[in-house]
């Protein structure tokens, strides 16, 4: 009879495990789910970063609108719309 080691699979795909530690993954799945991990963090670095942007842009037209006053339109109320307007999502942006 083999010792455990010998005995055991990897967790997700079932391979022989030919890694030590937990989880109990082979080479090939913590490649896997190291690439898919770093991918994902960048797009969630990303996507914070644009709707960063875009709340700063919408605070920023909101000063610049509040100070043109009344006129021919009134910037209060074109701030008012720019602070409500919805954030864009990430796939709009450039």
């Amino acid at each position: 009879m083999g010792s455990p080691a010998e005995a055991a699979k990897c967790t997700k795909c079932s391979e022989e495990l030919d890694t030590t530690g937990y989880p109990l993954w082979c080479r090939k799945c913590r490649a896997a789910h190291k690439r898919e991990y770093e991918q994902t963090r960048k797009e969630m670095y990303t996507n914070q970063a644009f709707l960063t942007g875009a709340r700063t842009m919408r605070q920023s037209l909101a000063v610049a609108f509040d100070g043109l006053g009344g006129g021919q339109f009134s910037g209060v109320e074109i701030s008012d719309l720019i602070l409500r307007a919805p954030l864009p999502t990430t796939d709009q942006a450039p």
